[in-house]
Order: structure tokens, then C-alpha cells, then sequence
């Protein structure tokens, strides 16, 4: 299990109060706390487990357009392909089911998007199915986060 500082509290209190703290200049200690919630934890671990798989598909360049091995193109910070990136971003209601292929050059390049619809993937367990290559090369910390989201 992997731990995590999720959220930060910061408050002053007059000088020798008892508590771990700094003395800034007017005489007051700066007290941090840590403060956790599951929800925050899962945030943590879908958006690290994000920029490690953005940054094996395309260094976490957005605006990127490549033509992949099967003859199709690949888009973005995830590179997607456009019937992938479509078809998952209904099913999760991310894209109007009005939205169509030839359309979605107007839809892809939005990073928001790339990472709703893809955090949706992995949270429903594609990420091995989806970016073969790049979950075979993700650390260990990675994939134990990815093994978190599936649990909870």
C-alpha cells in the first residue's frame, strides 16, 4: 500500500503553543495538518497512474496526431484512436451521443476530455487492454495504484 499527505490545513497560533510548527515574522507558528479522506486517495492514485501512461503514449503532448501501425490515426496525450475516444466517451456520457466521427477532431484535443474518458477506463479496469505497451512498461508503483482503484 502506498501512502499519501492528501490535503493540507494551515492555520497560526500564538508562539509556544505546543505543536511542531515554523515561527514566521510575527512572532506566529505556522501549523500544518494532514487531513485524508478514501476519495482524495483515489483522485491521487487515478491521476498519477494518468501521467505515467500520458507521459509512455506521447510524453503528455496534447496536441499530437500520429498515424498508427494499424493505418489509423492516434490523437493526443492518451492517443486515442477516434472510434475508441468516441465509443468510450458515450458509454460514460463524457460526449454527446450526437457527436459523430467525423466530428471528433472538434472533441479529441481537449485535454479534460482525454482525461475524463480515460480515468473512466481505468477505473473500469482497461488499462492492460487499452495501452498494452505502455502497462507492461509502467513502474510498480503505477500499477499498485491501479490495483487500489480496482479494489475500491
Amino acid at each position: 500500500m502506498f501512502t499519501t499527505v492528501v490535503s493540507l490545513s494551515l492555520w497560526t497560533q500564538p508562539l509556544n503553543a505546543s505543536a511542531p510548527a515554523n515561527e514566521n515574522e510575527l512572532g506566529e507558528q505556522t501549523i500544518l495538518r494532514a487531513v485524508s479522506s478514501p476519495y482524495m486517495e483515489k483522485d491521487l492514485a487515478l491521476n498519477s497512474v494518468l501521467k505515467e501512461l500520458s507521459d509512455c503514449e506521447s510524453s503528455g503532448r496534447v496536441k499530437l496526431k500520429i498515424l498508427d501501425t494499424n493505418n489509423r490515426y492516434s490523437y493526443s496525450k492518451f492517443q486515442f484512436q477516434a472510434k475508441t475516444f468516441l465509443s468510450y466517451g458515450k458509454k460514460y456520457g463524457i460526449i454527446s451521443d450526437k457527436v459523430s466521427e467525423e466530428e471528433i477532431e472538434n472533441y479529441i484535443y481537449d485535454e479534460s476530455l482525454q482525461n475524463k474518458i480515460a480515468g473512466k477506463m481505468i477505473e473500469n479496469g482497461l488499462l492492460e487492454a487499452n495501452w498494452v505497451n505502455c502497462y507492461r512498461k509502467m513502474s510498480e508503483g503505477a500499477k499498485e495504484k491501479y490495483k487500489f482503484l480496482l479494489s475500491n
